[in-house]
């Protein structure tokens, strides 16, 4: 009885992260200009960001490994997981490394911590809103 209390248990944590995880996918924007949209494309997820009329587009399973992408025009290493309900993305480019994660607040606003690795430097905070797509008629 036990064993399968704990097994329901787990069962339902495991929903609820997932639930989490569902939020991230959208389109978000901020006031300044800034859209990243984050999507899954079957055991990977893809990761779109936009400045102005500049989109880079990474597309990585979500297991840790190295996906070889162009940032920029040029060669760069990313990584996905979660951590929790929290997406977690590692680029690497040439000797820079940065760490975002990527989760839901409780207002529903897609909060992105930003991480400069190597050179150490100090953790940013980002907001984003969800952009609603409307059909058109």
């Amino acid at each position: 009885m036990r064993l399968r209390l704990a097994a329901m248990g787990t069962v339902l944590i495991l929903m609820a992260v997932a639930d989490q995880r569902d939020k991230l996918i959208g389109k978000w924007s901020n006031d300044g200009g800034d859209t990243w949209a984050i999507e899954t494309v079957g055991d990977s997820m893809r990761i779109s960001h936009s400045v102005k009329q500049k989109t880079d587009a990474v597309e990585c399973n979500v297991m840790g490994r190295d996906c070889d992408v162009k940032l920029g025009g040029h060669k760069a290493k990313v990584s996905l997981w979660f951590n929790g309900d929290m997406l977690v993305e590692m680029e690497t480019r040439g000797a820079d490394v940065v760490k975002r994660r990527f989760s839901i607040a409780d207002d529903n606003t897609l909060k992105m911590e930003t991480m400069q690795i190597v050179p150490a430097g100090k953790t940013e905070t980002s907001e984003f809103k969800r952009i609603t797509v409307t059909a058109a008629k």
